[in-house]
């Protein structure tokens, strides 16, 4: 990964700290994974001004962080709603959408500027990859004890009717409660 993402990613995010994660590098990607724990999720959203209690609604969430580079020469689209995480009975665990962040920090009367805050630390929704590009965010899903596996795949090309690129790690791992 350029090491001016890589770097960003790891003041930002506090990535310093042992949390499970994995590291790809094929098919012209490059992409890592780090799982964050509780502390870690206090520690810089609190530093940022949430609400203690959009804070505490965060640390009862699995946060994955996730880099990737677009090393090809075609456009490589970012799509997280076609990601699969699934236990390790092959179940899904569902992912925690920006629609549903939405909701809940309506119900917790979270201010704009802090909807705005923590919007900034998620994945896009949707996001074209343009060569030689980088991005970097959170994917969140709902809390498990198990293991678990994040399948990810790419459209690829202009018109995301090239080849799909797939990546997949396993062995991960919740920290949070």
């Amino acid at each position: 990964m350029k090491s001016s993402l890589l770097l960003l990613l790891l003041l930002s995010t506090g990535a310093w700290a042992q949390a499970p994660k994995g590291n790809y590098q094929g098919q012209g990607i490059e992409m890592s994974v780090s799982v964050r724990n509780a502390e870690q999720l206090r520690a810089f959203y609190g530093a940022r001004g949430l609400p203690a209690e959009a804070v505490t609604e965060i640390t009862r969430h699995c946060f994955i962080t996730v880099g990737i580079y677009n090393g090809r020469k075609d456009i490589l689209w970012l799509e997280p709603e076609n990601w699969r995480v699934i236990d390790i009975d092959g179940k899904d665990i569902p992912r925690v959408s920006r629609q549903a962040w939405e909701e809940k920090w309506e119900k917790l009367k979270v201010p704009d500027a802090s909807r705005a805050t923590f919007g900034w630390t998620l994945l896009p929704e949707s996001r074209d990859l343009q060569p030689d590009e980088p991005v970097g965010g959170n994917f969140v899903i709902v809390a498990t004890q198990e293991s678990f596996t994040l399948q990810t795949s790419f459209a690829t090309g202009k018109d995301k009717k090239g080849r799909p690129a797939k990546v997949s790690f396993s062995g991960l791992r919740c920290l949070t409660p």
